[in-house]
């Protein structure tokens, strides 16, 4: 299991060339597309019409909820004082 605060210690203290802000922002609009949230979901729709039935349940089912899993999980986990920050607005 990954120690997320021990990653997130590390992108502290490495001298990122990329602001500790930047990068939550950078990973909230990956996995908002991965959501889907709006405005970036217009893939959405091709994406059931084109699958199969069985692939278009697989996508609804699960791979849709990933997006917010991954949002939870890594930005939470990575980005807690961005979390305390930039949380109300999001």
């Amino acid at each position: 299991m990954v120690l997320l605060s021990e990653s997130s210690n590390r992108l502290v203290a490495g001298g990122m060339v990329l602001p500790i802000s930047m990068l939550f922002w950078l990973f909230f609009i990956a996995f908002a597309i991965k959501l889907p949230a709006w405005p970036v979901h217009t893939w959405l729709p091709d994406a059931h019409t084109d699958a199969p039935t069985a692939a278009s349940v697989m996508l609804a089912g699960v791979m849709l909820k990933m997006g917010g899993y991954g949002l939870l999980r890594i930005n939470v986990g990575l980005f807690p004082d961005q979390v305390k920050i930039f949380g109300p607005g999001v």
